[in-house]
């Protein structure tokens, strides 16, 4: 798909940075200057051409290998290939040391309020992944760019599950539909859309309605951490149910909900390539007035459930997806609303 060349989207922001013109010729400069450098390299040395630095004087190369890569995704720059290992299947790590294995039961309220952990060494997101890799059906993502990742506890530091949070796909229909942004608006207000890439209730936890209130809880960790790492605000979050496997009632009990299907498609080294597992999409609206600041209308409707809703008969839902157990349901719902 073309997109919008630099100068037709002058002044979109990638990862918390206002990108202009010149700025993609800094970069197009960069990659004839240092031909042999890899996409890390690319990004530390933008990050001293730039001074893009954290609060703590750290080089920003996480965010600057993040803006490289939607740089080469609207095809304004080639960029080397990753050189990120890569296997055909799984390979799964050696357990994580130090979890409990033994059964976690009782009611919600014995394990609240929820402790969050924020992950910042290398030891702590091994773990993770490890986790992710040992319980989770699709193992530990491959997380490039901007990213959070969480542990959760009980009130007694029993560890109950994980989650995971990164950027969005640049393209998603039902999404782009609803918002009805064109190139360069998605360009400058992607930053504002987060996805929940991975979700794990640890196996041997057995407590009703814990998911829905860590997800209810993680949206709201995710905004405040989000806007201090990255330096934007998170306007949408997003996630990708199996429902082969999940009821999604959890995400509905924490009061996501669900617009359409994703078409079947996963993101490869070589491109996409269609699988045909199509996966329905929940989001969480943090900022209902998303829609007329994209575009700057104020007589843009607001993102509410029933305008959801609308747009979720307008993706042709299949009706048998809707039999969840509303008693649970809206038991779950007041449990995740439950104060600490």
């Amino acid at each position: 798909m073309n997109c919008a060349g630099p100068e037709k989207e002058a002044g979109c922001v990638i990862r918390g940075r206002r990108i202009t013109p010149t700025d993609v010729k800094a970069v197009q400069e960069l990659l004839i200057e240092k031909p042999g450098l890899g996409r890390w390299g690319l990004a530390l040395e933008l990050c001293q051409r730039w001074q893009w630095r954290t609060a703590t004087g750290a080089w920003k190369g996480r965010a600057a290998l993040a803006v490289l890569v939607q740089m080469a995704e609207r095809r304004w720059i080639p960029l080397p290939a990753s050189t990120r290992l890569r296997t055909p299947g799984r390979v799964r790590g050696p357990k994580a040391n130090g979890w409990l294995g033994e059964g976690i039961e009782g009611p919600l309220s014995q394990y609240r309020p929820l402790g969050w952990e924020l992950l910042h060494t290398a030891q702590q997101r091994q773990q993770w992944r490890q986790l992710l890799d040992e319980y989770h059906y699709l193992g530990a993502p491959g997380m490039v760019g901007a990213n959070l990742k969480y542990f959760v506890y009980g009130q007694d530091g029993q560890r109950l599950g994980a989650l995971g949070w990164q950027s969005a796909v640049a393209y998603l229909g039902c999404r782009d539909r609803l918002l009805e942004w064109n190139p360069a608006q998605r360009a400058c207000y992607l930053d504002r859309v987060v996805n929940n890439v991975r979700f794990l209730v640890l196996p041997w936890v057995k407590v009703p309605g814990l998911a829905s209130v860590i997800l209810s809880e993680g949206v709201q960790r995710l905004q405040r951490d989000w806007s201090q790492h990255y330096g934007a605000p998170v306007w949408w979050a997003e996630s990708f149910v199996d429902r082969q496997r999940f009821a999604a009632i959890s995400y509905r009990a924490a009061h996501w909900q669900g617009i359409g299907w994703t078409r079947g498609f996963a993101k490869r080294p070589e491109g996409f390539v269609r699988h045909g597992h199509k996966k329905e999409v929940y989001v969480y609206v943090i900022e209902p007035r998303m829609r007329r600041w994209i575009h700057g209308d104020d007589r843009q409707p607001l993102l509410t459930r029933e305008f959801l809703l609308a747009q979720r008969r307008s993706e042709n839902i299949n009706p048998h997806q809707e039999n969840a157990d509303e008693t649970n349901l809206k038991v779950m719902e007041a449990q995740a609303a439950a104060p600490l």
